[in-house]
């Protein structure tokens, strides 16, 4: 039995990589910048920087920051392909925003910020480097850490890294598997799935070549946040479960020598061998907090600018996880040590289910006792996929503006957004309609085909038992890009962050799959 998949394609998508549609601004505006339809706090808005465009080929850019003149430092990973990355210049105040490419080949980086001695520090997947900017280019760039683990294969090959209160880098050594089936000897220790610490040297203005390891147990480290008291706070990307409901994503108080329970231990001392007492063992920590599951947060700050006075003295994260509880931007207060202020209980809401109506609110319990879980604080939540009028949100990195507003980052959109005072966009206030032209494209899924999917593929992306049609039109995994589907690309192409992240596809699979997608592939 074959089965029939309509999709509908917005027409100025056709070469488009991951989203439905592009950023499609109201007519009014955000502080100065067009306003998007995302749902924000009250006074907040979301205005739009720059997105991908003919004149700006944006990919998949992660982090960025301001300079002092105005323009953005916008960091390019190109994709989960070593040696693709970019480093952008981009001049967003001019009608036609414009952009030049400072640095190339880079190897998939992530994270930039601002030292205190005013130059610039970007990760690549093997090394930080820094520089400085002179006219509009790069100066004397410089290597400050190299040789830090990677290799093609590495699961979580990205370094994030943040500077502590004595000017010391901490970096992420994120985990080489999912669940650590190789390599036992490194998964509790802190050689992968760590955080390490590299002393700062004041006379040489410059970081000792050996590390101390800080924590171990954590599997990708992508969020990190220094308080100004000293404290080291920690986001947890977890295990990759396929359940919706589990496990929880945590929030952790990094103190020297802390393990922090990957590959043993999940939610609050919740073993995966329930025979093993690592999860009681003395050095373990559980999370100061739980978050809500496959939320994924990629970025946090401690944001102290008086420009946006609600937000004044809060952490803030980036939540990029594509299920019905990700795509947001929350706040959480804290106390005078920087640490999510807990509570006995506390909610969050969810994306409308298909054909549900409405997000729904319920209620997150406390795992492992009352009082231990932080509530948080939607502040862009309206982030949801409208087709033809907003995609799904993507928020990677954050940083504060010149003039206190908060810098963030889509990576699948390819989008620079700003957060700013305003009048917030009220959904029901204001219907959204239609605006992109779209054209419809038949394509025959197989028997055999629709068995992989469901059976590898679905557990992942998609929360109801859907079916293949459904499933593949969420996701627009056959759209072309470059005369190649999407699909074809990230399974036959990208040599990091393999799908499905738990088991690798059988010969046979991928052989199916393959001679499948190749025939799309040849087809109009």
């Amino acid at each position: 039995m074959n089965f029939k998949l309509l999709l509908t394609l917005s027409a100025c998508l056709l070469g488009a990589h991951v989203s439905a549609s592009p950023y499609i601004p109201l007519s009014d505006q955000c502080d100065a910048y067009p306003k998007l339809a995302l749902g924000t706090d009250v006074n907040l808005c979301v205005g739009l920087l720059v997105q991908k465009s003919p004149d700006i080929a944006l990919k998949m850019p992660r982090t960025a920051v301001e300079t002092p003149e105005g323009k953005l430092l916008v960091v390019d990973m190109g994709g989960w392909v070593g040696n693709k990355g970019k480093l952008w210049l981009i001049n967003y105040h001019s009608k036609t925003p414009t952009a030049v490419v400072l640095l190339s080949d880079l190897n998939l980086p992530h994270k930039i910020l601002k030292g205190i001695d005013g130059k610039y520090y970007l990760g690549e997947a093997h090394r930080i480097i820094r520089f400085e900017l002179a006219k509009d280019a790069v100066a004397r760039q410089e290597t400050v850490i190299d040789a830090l683990p990677y290799h093609d294969d590495y699961l979580h090959p990205l370094k994030n890294f943040v500077f502590d209160k004595n000017n010391n880098l901490i970096v992420s050594v994120g985990s080489t598997s999912d669940r650590c089936k190789d390599n036992a000897s490194n998964c509790t220790t802190g050689m992968e799935a760590g955080l390490w610490q590299f002393n700062y040297q004041a006379e040489s203005a410059s970081w000792s070549t050996k590390y101390t390891i800080v924590a171990s147990g954590l599997r990708n480290s992508m969020a990190l946040a220094v308080h100004s008291s000293g404290t080291l706070l920690q986001a947890e990307n977890s295990m990759d479960f396929p359940n919706a409901d589990e496990p929880y994503e945590e929030i952790n108080l990094i103190e020297l020598g802390g393990f922090y329970g990957w590959p043993l231990c999940y939610d609050r001392h919740v073993a995966v061998d329930e025979t093993q007492k690592t999860c009681t063992a003395k050095n373990y920590r559980e999370p100061w907090s739980l978050m809500p599951p496959h939320v994924a947060p990629l970025d946090a700050l401690y944001y102290q600018h008086n420009k946006l006075p609600s937000l004044t003295n809060k952490l803030l994260m980036t939540w990029h996880g594509y299920k019905i509880v990700g795509h947001r931007m929350v706040a959480f207060d804290v106390d005078e040590q920087g640490r999510p202020v807990r509570t006995n209980a506390a909610t969050y809401s969810s994306d409308p289910l298909k054909g549900g109506d409405g997000f729904k609110v319920q209620e997150f319990k406390a795992i492992g006792g009352a009082g231990l879980v932080a509530q948080h604080r939607e502040i862009i939540s309206r982030w949801n996929e409208i087709n033809g009028f907003r995609p799904k949100g993507a928020p990677t990195g954050m940083s504060v503006m010149n003039d206190g507003s908060l810098l963030i980052v889509d990576d699948k959109n390819a989008a620079i957004l700003r957060l700013s005072t305003g009048a917030p966009y009220q959904e029901l206030a204001q219907k959204p309609e239609a605006k992109v032209a779209s054209v419809t494209a038949t394509v025959t899924v197989p028997e055999a085909i629709r068995s992989i999917l469901l059976n590898r593929c679905n557990k992942c992306h998609e929360l109801l038992q859907s079916t293949p049609e459904q499933l593949l039109n969420a996701n627009h995994w056959l759209l072309k890009t470059n005369g190649q589907t999407r699909m074809a690309q990230k399974l036959f192409e990208d040599k990091v962050m393999p799908m499905p992240p738990d088991n690798s596809l059988l010969a046979a699979e991928r052989a199916q799959l393959k001679t499948w997608l190749e025939g799309l592939d040849k087809s109009n």
